[in-house]
This record gives structure tokens, C-alpha cells and sequence, in this order.
């Protein structure tokens, strides 16, 4: 990843962070903490702000694209997990709004944003995986 992609990666992940809805994304989900034993049953991919930091701050992702597919796996994982109604997953919808925001101001990123409202591409899949899961 170029210095200058890797510098934006590290404002946007840092400026996260530091959101009011990003408490519960900090770390790992542990599963007997929260009392969701099958957690890792419907979630195959787990993944938080913490491990994308340690991944980005090991160089491990390559392209601005990489990255933001890990942000973005937080936000499906959420809803997949506790559906598109519950608290946290408006929590994950806040944090993905500000995401949206601030990828359209990286270098050679979106020039703008035209619905912050939109559900992204990975929601979707989560909410068909989550009726898939739950209705077969």
C-alpha cells in the first residue's frame, strides 16, 4: 500500500475508534462473555477495529481495497449476527455511515457520497445470509 494510502487508512481507522458507537467493534467478539455460544456457527470471518489495526499497522494489507473489505466485514458480521433491527447493528450502520464519509476523501477515492442511508453491499448479503440461516 502507498504512504499516503496507508496514512488515510490509519486517520480513518483512528477517527473510528474514537466514535461513541465503536466500543462493542474494539476488540474480538468473545462469545462466552456476551453468552452467544454459536457466534462462530454464523460468523466464519470474525473480524474488529483491533485486528485491522494490528494488520495495518504489520503492512499486511496491500490495497486501500483489502482494508476496507476487513472495515466492512465488522459491519456485515454484526448484522448478520443480530439482524438488521437490533441496537449494535445500528451501531455498525453509524460507524459504516462515517466510513462511507471517509473513504470518499481519500486519494483517488469517491469524489462523493450520494446516500449515506443506503445499506452497503455487504449488509445486503448479510441480511440474506441471516433470513437464509434462520428461515431453512
Amino acid at each position: 500500500m502507498a504512504r499516503k494510502h496507508l496514512k488515510y487508512c490509519t486517520a480513518a481507522l483512528k477517527e473510528l475508534k474514537k466514535h461513541p458507537s465503536a466500543g462493542l467493534f474494539l476488540e474480538p467478539v468473545d462469545p462466552v462473555k456476551y453468552g452467544i455460544p454459536d457466534y462462530f456457527d454464523i460468523i466464519k470471518q470474525p473480524m474488529d477495529l483491533g485486528t485491522v489495526e494490528s494488520k495495518l499497522n504489520a503492512l499486511q494489507y496491500t490495497t486501500v481495497a483489502d482494508f476496507e473489505s476487513d472495515v466492512r466485514l465488522i459491519f456485515s458480521n454484526c448484522i448478520l449476527y443480530n439482524g438488521v433491527d437490533h441496537p449494535v447493528s445500528q451501531q455498525a450502520r453509524e460507524l459504516e455511515s462515517l466510513f462511507n464519509i471517509q473513504l470518499s476523501s481519500f486519494p483517488g477515492g469517491k469524489k462523493e457520497v450520494k446516500d449515506l442511508c443506503v445499506i452497503s453491499l455487504f449488509s445486503i448479503e448479510a441480511f440474506f445470509s441471516y433470513f437464509h440461516l434462520t428461515f431453512t
